[in-house]
């Protein structure tokens, strides 16, 4: 869709212009179809009352999808998995957040992102290995369900999933006869406590898994494989699995929605924070402990913090930077064009900024309908800083961000932000002749 506007200098329709720019660039992303959700959206929140949430939107790319598994640090969930909390459905804010980044591409110059995030099979189950193997048994797997049906076991794998090195000592000390055997162990193990917490809670296992035709009460061997093959990809040492299940509809079947939806709510400010599927489909038999990240994956906050990733392998620690609206906006041509002279740019920036504002009013207003749905604290909605980490080569072993708020910074970003957006008023009023 192609819109054009008249920049032409006119003292009296300057804001009128800029606010038909910005109008005109909210319809023409509405009318863009190429803003897909597919990509991970997590918005951290600082509440009113001092507490603070990290929201997820997961998708999922698959249509046949029935299951989806995510490592998290336990520190991350709390000791009885309090700290994840039943969510909402998340919105996707795929849209407001591209207009935002890119709002020049919007907003009309002057004239003259299925499949679900792949599996990969990283280990085997060909039946079992008939060494004595010690037993690993998992305790009961918590269960929350959220607001929409679904609803997500925590398994307490963080004490059980050994590393590489780890698992090599097991081996030889005899412990294993090789690492599949581990695996494998370890797999069933899981599988145990996810089942019997599934019968616990009422959640039918056929809905998910194919059944025996001997015994339609238990699980037939081969759906056990594909569960392996989905298990073992998303193994992380130090690290509990939360596995999720879509809600059924009114015929009892699976809704497979677009995501699934996470939240993470902390009585207080926490260095520690879960970052869900940050890198996936972890390739094992490369040595790199590096990953880039092969989707988007919007971040989003409400207040200035710093970010770093601790890469537990090298100690190397990576550092994610958010940005404001004024570090998206586009500049005009430069060098100066002579036909351009005529066309007031600053309208057009203005139209930018006037863009993203609207844009930033619907996230947050997203996300706090969704808070209040919850039962959750509201939160300050004048300061907005996001970015996104696809391309970023990134610790495969990442499942959490380390977070330190700094207040200083925080209310020096908003003063900064009050100050242009002052200065944006006074540059309209002086065009306006006032």
């Amino acid at each position: 869709m192609c819109l054009s506007f008249n920049y032409t200098y006119s003292a009296t329709a300057a804001a009128t212009a800029v606010a038909m720019a910005a109008s005109a660039g909210e319809a023409a992303l509405k009318a863009n179809h190429n803003v897909k959700c597919n990509g991970i959206q997590l918005t951290k929140i600082t509440h009113e009352d001092g507490s603070h949430s990290m929201m997820f939107f997961l998708p999922i790319l698959s249509e046949t999808a029935k299951i989806a598994m995510y490592p998290c640090p336990p520190d991350c969930l709390g000791e009885e998995a309090q700290f994840l909390v039943p969510s909402g459905t998340m919105p996707c804010n795929a849209a407001n957040l591209e207009a935002f980044r890119n709002p020049g591409k919007y907003v009309p110059f002057p004239d003259p992102r299925p499949e679900y995030r792949s599996l990969s099979d990283d280990g085997g189950a060909d039946g079992g290995s008939k060494a004595e193997v010690p037993v690993i048994e998992l305790p009961p797997s918590k269960c929350i369900i959220n607001l929409n049906g679904s609803c997500t076991f925590v398994l307490k794998t963080a004490s059980y999933v050994k590393s590489d090195s780890e698992i090599e000592a097991a081996i030889a000390s005899n412990q294993y006869p090789d690492k599949p055997t581990y695996l494998e162990t370890l797999a069933r193990a899981c599988f145990k406590s996810l089942t019997e917490s599934m019968d616990a809670h009422n959640v039918d296992k056929s809905k998910i898994f194919a059944m025996s035709e001997d015994d339609p009460t238990k699980v037939d061997p081969f759906a056990m494989i594909n569960f392996l093959d989905e298990f073992y990809p998303n193994l992380r040492a130090n690290n509990d699995m939360l596995v999720c299940i879509p809600g059924a509809d009114k015929d009892g079947n699976l809704k497979m929605e677009a995501a699934f939806s996470f939240c993470f709510h902390y009585p207080e400010a926490r260095h520690c924070q879960p970052m869900l599927g940050l890198v996936h489909n972890i390739d094992h038999t490369n040595t790199d402990s590096e990953q880039p990240v092969e989707e988007d994956y919007h971040v989003t906050s409400n207040t200035k913090s710093q970010m770093t990733i601790n890469n537990t392998e090298t100690g190397a620690t990576t550092k994610i930077d958010l940005f404001t609206a004024s570090e998206f906006l586009p500049y005009p041509p430069y060098p100066p064009r002579e036909e351009y002279d005529v066309y007031d740019h600053d309208a057009w920036i203005s139209g930018c900024a006037a863009l993203q504002y609207k844009m930033q009013t619907a996230y947050w207003e997203s996300m706090s309908a969704l808070c209040l749905k919850m039962g959750l604290p509201d939160f300050n909605k004048e300061y907005f800083e996001t970015t996104n980490l696809v391309g970023r080569s990134l610790p495969k072993n990442a499942t959490s961000v380390m977070c330190y708020e700094d207040e200083y910074a925080d209310r020096v970003a908003r003063m900064k932000a009050a100050e242009r957006a002052s200065k944006r008023q006074t540059r309209e009023l002086r065009r306006l002749g006032v």
